[in-house]
């Protein structure tokens, strides 16, 4: 397990991951919203094994609708087999995987 900024340690390690969760803080925090990027959400695919599965906190109450959505085709861009999970209230989940849903890494 790490604790620690996902971004800089997915950038530094070579490491390959059977799961990946991440409840960053908001996007609208200063630097934060690279970790709400398409170039991001295509990183952790990257670290990830095939089969692997990475889990996504979507801050819902502290987004627009544009801003939500665009998140969302971030991560579905980068796990074509993206599902969307609701919880409690608006704290929402992305989820996905590398190859699971399409039967190719």
């Amino acid at each position: 397990m790490h604790i620690e900024d996902g971004r800089q340690f997915l950038l530094l390690t070579t490491g390959r991951y059977d799961v990946i969760t991440a409840e960053p803080p908001p996007p609208h925090n200063a630097g934060i919203v690279n970790l709400y990027s398409r170039e991001y959400f295509d990183l952790v695919r990257e670290r990830l094994v095939d089969g692997g599965v990475v889990t996504y906190w979507l801050p819902t109450r502290d987004l627009t609708s544009g801003e939500a959505w665009s998140i969302t085709a971030g991560f579905c861009g980068a796990f074509p087999d993206c599902t969307l999970w609701t919880g409690y209230g608006l704290d929402w989940m992305l989820a996905g995987t590398r190859g699971l849903g399409s039967g190719s890494g």
